[in-house]
């Protein structure tokens, strides 16, 4: 949520990560040794505020 206006807003995806994220999920469901790839968190988004992150309230997000 904007934390100006409460509104939900748009995502924006990290494609890179994503596609990262994804080749790593599919390689452990088919047994393939992987090393889980690391979450840079490099900051380009705003601070996590959990109390108007969807996620925590949901009990999704792993920031909680």
């Amino acid at each position: 949520r904007c934390m100006s206006c409460q509104n939900i807003g748009t995502l924006r995806v990290d494609e890179k990560s994503y596609v990262n994220r994804v080749v790593y999920q599919t390689k452990k469901r088919v047994c393939v040794e992987v090393e889980r790839p690391e979450f840079n968190g490099d900051g380009l988004g705003p601070p996590h505020e959990g109390r108007i992150c969807e996620g925590c309230k949901r009990g999704y997000c792993e920031r909680r």
